[in-house]
């Protein structure tokens, strides 16, 4: 937690995280809620 709270390392960058704004959310996630049932049965 330290390693994350000092910089020294990025979980976003490592998850490949995308940043998108707020007006592009509500597609951000029904497109999340259709995949979601097919990666996790």
């Amino acid at each position: 937690m330290q390693a994350i709270l000092y910089g020294k390392i990025q979980p976003a960058k490592a998850m490949d995280v995308a940043m998108i704004t707020l007006d592009q959310a509500p597609q951000a996630y029904k497109e999340f809620d259709t995949v979601l049932p097919n990666v996790c049965p």
